[in-house]
């Protein structure tokens, strides 16, 4: 009877892709177990929320969130000053609904 050896890294690429696999080893090397076992949960088709109470899970996954990169508006070159607030409100043509007929004319003064 013949044996045939499987390499590790055939056996982990059945699981995991090469940068899935670098970012857990990235995790452990940094000491945040935690998430690396959140991120081995993930890549082998599992839900961490099945295994990991869900608050742990919470706080793993708002400490590991990546920075979401801000845009720069193009235009900040270009601005105007904004008057002042207008004195008189304009435009509204619906019903004062509910309010007593002299609460209606009074709230209808400048």
């Amino acid at each position: 009877m013949t044996f045939q050896r499987r390499s590790v890294a055939q056996t982990r690429n059945k699981v995991m892709s090469p940068e899935q696999f670098k970012q857990v080893v990235e995790a452990i090397t940094e000491g945040r177990y935690s998430w690396a076992c959140v991120l081995i949960l993930r890549f082998a088709g599992y839900n961490p929320i099945h295994f990991i109470p869900h608050r742990t899970y919470s706080r793993l996954m708002k400490e590991n969130r990546t920075p979401t990169r801000l845009t720069q508006i193009e235009d900040l070159a270009y601005s105007e000053a904004i008057d002042s607030a207008e004195e008189v409100l304009h435009g509204g043509g619906f019903p004062l609904w509910g309010l007593p007929s002299t609460q209606i004319s009074s709230s209808l003064r400048y």
